[in-house]
């Protein structure tokens, strides 16, 4: 894999984890966003309000295995992916934040709506892989076998507690070029498992204090790339003001701590092996040698 290909499929991984949270989730097609918006932003914070439609909240049976689950589905809103936990709508909003700062996240919740369930609320999917090491250890590298199950987790369905806990929580912290974002997924929608009820908040207004870090504004604001500009523009919650904590940071470093400015060049001498099409190849020892390859000189455990 070219040192090209390999930035860009880490920029491209490190969106996805900061668009999500930890696993996939799923997402209604054609959903409409739901209301948020800013009502306070100041240099050390930020104060936003989400409305939560739920004149648009979908209850449905589902039957799995001669069990029925009650089904939540909220438009706009992605639904939660721990596995065995229950499946609750939740929304992920994306905040540009200074550098060495520390962030802290409260929430007042708006008016509050208990709704019974006669079903449990039905679990995430849990998915396990598994190999058949006969066949590795003879060298065939058959597929993998998947398995899903809907399987209630015991901690979560047989305790005291709503689930979740907490109405937010900063799920990731992470560094796109110049910007530093974090993820707030935000939970308007609890379960209760001992009376087996929804519990429901119509808004929620969530206030982000910053504490510490480089609070005043850049001399001059760095700027992006049409690509990156674009991204944050659609993505960061706050855009306008974040763009005043943009800092330069460099990509690799050396064991020194300083900017790594060698370029990288392919080794010499050096192969390439091109495949048909996307998958798991075995090359052998035998066919390496047969295409010129000086095998006794390569060290297998580096």
């Amino acid at each position: 894999m070219s040192k090209s290909t390999k930035f860009f499929m880490t920029v491209l991984l490190l969106i996805i984890l900061i668009l999500s949270q930890f696993s996939p989730v799923m997402v209604k097609a054609g959903a409409e966003p739901p209301k948020v918006a800013i009502t306070s932003a100041t240099s050390d914070s930020i104060t936003f309000e989400v409305g939560v439609p739920l004149n648009e909240m979908v209850i449905e049976t589902a039957r799995i295995h001669d069990q029925t689950y009650a089904n939540i589905r909220l438009p706009g809103f992605s639904t939660m992916s721990q596995a065995g936990a229950p499946q609750l709508p939740f929304l992920t909003e994306v905040l540009g934040v200074p550098f060495e700062s520390e962030i802290h996240v409260s929430v007042v919740p708006g008016s509050i709506i208990r709704r019974s369930l006669s079903d449990p609320v039905l679990p995430v999917t849990s998915e396990s892989v598994g190999w058949n090491l006969n066949s590795l250890t003879a060298g065939s590298w058959d597929k993998p076998i998947v398995a899903n199950s809907i399987e209630q987790d015991p901690e979560v369905y047989k305790s005291d507690n709503v689930f979740p806990g907490d109405l937010s929580k900063i799920t990731n912290d992470a560094v796109l070029r110049s910007q530093r974002l974090v993820s707030i997924a935000l939970y308007p929608i609890q379960y209760d498992p001992v009376s087996n009820e929804l519990i429901i908040y119509d808004r929620l207004e969530v206030t982000v204090k910053i504490l510490g870090g480089n609070l005043g504004k850049q001399s001059t604001v760095r700027a992006e790339t049409p690509v990156y500009e674009k991204f944050f523009q659609d993505n960061l919650l706050n855009y306008v003001q974040a763009k005043a904590w943009r800092e330069d940071k460099p990509d690799e470093l050396t064991d020194g701590g300083t900017v790594n400015q060698t370029p990288w060049s392919p080794p010499d001498p050096g192969w390439r092996i091109k495949v048909h099409e996307a998958g798991f190849y075995k090359v052998t020892f035998t066919e390496l040698s047969a295409a010129g390859i000086p095998i006794e000189s390569i060290d297998i455990n580096t």
